[in-house]
């Protein structure tokens, strides 16, 4: 009796470890995911920061950009959209913080010098932590907003990688412009090495007898 309870919690203590090691290496894979998705959104931030300036050019709505048609056709549209809504946001980020900074004034100003009395004292002081109030609410909308700005370019890097990686795979298609060029190898060159990390974690799970 004892041995076949040994063996059955030696079995059941293995069946555990499969198990946890099998979570693990899902977990790995998840990350994984996340990982190429935030490098995508990466190169959306500096394909934004790069291109954006050509919007004030005259000839940005009739002309190739950078003399790449191929490119133009994809970006284009693109851009516009995204300048659009990167425009909008910026407006009222630029107004959150003039309302900042005169809620900082306020804030400093409230308790004044040369208080009379106790009384005093206690209504500034009062008017000092509102004052306070105001500005934090103020910062934290202002946070917000300034992060909705970078999720905007972000979201343009993984629909603009996808389409030129694909170009590149299916016409060997790569950027004449060689910023852009620079900036689309080098995301390329690290989502492959990231892809590898996640080939490699599936190949794991599938030798456990699982699908990842």
């Amino acid at each position: 009796w004892w041995q076949s309870a040994k063996l059955a919690a030696n079995a059941a203590a293995a069946k555990t470890r499969v198990a946890a090691a099998t979570a693990k290496l899902r977990a790995e894979v998840a990350l994984v995911d996340r990982e190429i998705n935030g490098r995508k959104k990466q190169f959306g931030v500096e394909m934004y920061d790069h291109m954006s300036p050509l919007i004030s050019s005259v000839d940005f709505y009739t002309g190739p950009m950078y003399d790449d048609d191929e490119m133009t056709e994809l970006v284009r549209p693109l851009l516009i959209v995204t300048h659009k809504e990167v425009a909008a946001l910026e407006a009222k980020v630029c107004q959150l913080k003039e309302d900042v900074s005169a809620a900082e004034v306020g804030r400093t100003s409230a308790y004044g010098a040369g208080a009379e009395s106790v009384g005093d004292k206690l209504k500034k002081a009062g008017k000092t932590v509102a004052s306070a109030g105001v500005e934090g609410k103020l910062k934290a909308e202002l946070l917000v907003l300034q992060n909705k700005v970078t999720a905007t370019k972000q979201e343009m890097g993984i629909e603009l990688f996808g389409q030129f990686a694909m170009l590149e795979d299916r016409e060997n298609w790569l950027p004449k412009d060689r910023v852009v060029r620079s900036i689309y190898d080098s995301c390329r060159q690290d989502i492959e090495a990231i892809e590898l990390k996640r080939r490699q974690k599936q190949q794991e799970l599938a030798e456990r007898g699982f699908n990842g």
